[in-house]
């Protein structure tokens, strides 16, 4: 019962996080910014916790397959850092 009980809530936290307005698929080309008009107060903490883990992740991504040109780093850094950004209600 602990493994099903277990399993559900990570299903139910993938859910949670497949529907999450600070998780959509924002970005300059589609608009640059998420729809606050649908973010909820128990959107915010689980939101930017998935955010910061797609930048961890796109972050050791970009250091193993970087060129060193700006281009090569910075204009991927930058958008990385956009989106944590503008999800955790910058810009």
């Amino acid at each position: 019962a602990a493994v099903s009980g277990g399993h559900c809530r990570a299903m139910s936290a993938t859910t949670e996080i497949a529907t999450n307005p600070l998780t959509s698929k924002f970005s300059r080309e589609t608009g640059y910014f998420p729809p606050f008009e649908s973010i909820k107060p128990e959107h915010v903490a689980p939101g930017i916790r998935a955010l910061l883990a797609e930048s961890e992740q796109k972050l050791e991504s970009l250091e193993k397959t970087a060129t060193p040109t700006w281009d090569g780093v910075m204009a991927p850094l930058e958008e990385l850092t956009d989106r944590l950004f503008v999800g955790s209600g910058g810009g």
